[in-house]
């Protein structure tokens, strides 16, 4: 490489200089697109392969105030009216699940559940006490109704094994 010296330069020796120069670019040029063409795939494949963090809610609300609204927990999904009255719910635990459908004016209640003796499927009254219903126990199916108080009046197998 050669030194400047202001008073000793000729233009040769300038075009000589800037020659030098722009064949230094062009090669630290292809060296930096060669180091990019090889490291950056290796950069993708290494940040795909990186576990995402993990998304934990102890409670997700859907809805706006005053508009019926979907609410996720871990325990079960919740669909709940304009109110803020539970319409559906699907909950579930380690002992057992349940599915329960409430009318338009709360008078009633139909359950759904599946707990680990068996399943039943309930209804229920605006005072949430159980007027009729159905299990499928170990068992056999049992039917039983209720009166308003919750006093059983009736209970009837209708199968045994």
């Amino acid at each position: 490489m050669t030194t400047y010296d202001r008073d000793q330069s000729t233009v040769p020796d300038l075009e000589e200089r800037i020659g030098n120069l722009e064949r230094e670019g062009r090669f630290w040029r292809r060296v930096a697109l060669s180091l990019l063409a090889l490291l950056g795939p290796l950069a993708l494949v290494a940040a795909a392969t990186q576990q995402p963090e993990r998304l934990s809610l102890s409670e997700l609300n859907v809805g706006e105030a005053g508009q019926p609204t979907l609410r996720i927990t871990g325990s079960g999904i919740t669909l709940l009216d304009a109110s803020g009255k539970t319409r559906i719910a699907i909950l579930s635990d380690p002992q057992d699940s349940l599915i329960a459908v409430r009318s338009d004016d709360s008078s009633g209640i139909v359950l759904l559940a599946s707990p680990a003796k068996g399943s039943s499927v309930s209804v229920v009254d605006k005072g949430d006490k159980t007027r009729l219903g159905m299990d499928l126990g170990a068992g056999g199916v049992r039917f039983f109704a209720n009166d308003r108080t919750g006093r059983e009046v009736f209970r009837g197998p209708l199968s045994e094994e």
